[in-house]
């Protein structure tokens, strides 16, 4: 289980990398909150690999309790920025195309939620270190 969650953090560090890619050629001219935004996704990312990988390599626990923490809260990210908007839209098109983005937040949230859990569990059958 712990190659399975350090290979979707790994997984999910590149893809946010991936998606931020334009937005450092326009770093400049980017408003404070996004700059904010797009260090603090990168960093938590990074932490979330580093965790997961330094635990599947070492097997100590502490790095097991920082990637499942860190799991957790992609989790709580996930179905709170997946939660549909309450305002209805006047598109069809933006409506489906919201609701879509939901369900792959949520198929994240799962992910995540099931990688926390084995993870967890995996450290509760480990002898103290």
């Amino acid at each position: 289980m712990a190659l399975f969650s350090a290979s979707i953090a790994t997984l999910m560090l590149f893809v946010a990398l991936a998606s931020f890619q334009h937005k450092f050629f326009v770093w400049s001219t980017l408003e404070p909150k996004a700059q904010l935004f797009i260090i603090f996704v990168s960093v938590f990312l990074a932490l979330l690999t580093a965790s997961g990988w330094l635990y599947m390599s070492l097997r100590k626990r502490v790095f097991g309790i920082i990637h499942a923490v860190l799991m957790l809260s992609v989790t709580g990210f996930s179905f709170y920025f997946g939660l549909p908007p309450l305002s209805k839209s006047s598109s069809y098109h933006a409506e489906w195309l919201t609701g879509l983005l939901c369900l792959a937040l949520a198929a994240v949230g799962m992910v995540a939620l099931i990688c926390a859990v084995g993870t967890v569990w995996h450290l509760s059958g480990q002898k103290n270190e």
